[in-house]
């Protein structure tokens, strides 16, 4: 479990739950995603991590997997559509 304990999860405390190792990462998904992914606009998503930049990190890895089959997922729609 996340051991919130019913508390919300704020980005401040994401923040420090991943400088204190309590979690291997953070992404932050930001307002309006679902908008931005059903209309194809641009989105930024966040991701903070206390991992080696250079180095394996399978949070980060599964997070680029998904963006990548929304992306082609995304493509596939527009091509279909023009």
């Amino acid at each position: 479990g996340c051991g919130l304990t019913g508390q919300p999860l704020t980005l401040e405390l994401g923040l420090a739950r991943v400088r204190a190792g309590e979690s291997a990462a953070l992404i932050l998904l930001p307002a309006g995603y679902m908008a931005a992914l059903e209309t194809g606009a641009p989105l930024e998503i966040g991701f903070f991590s206390t991992s080696d930049p250079f180095a394996p990190d399978p949070v980060r890895q599964a997070l680029e997997t998904v963006v990548q089959q929304i992306n082609g997922a995304t493509l596939s729609a527009e091509a279909a559509g023009a």
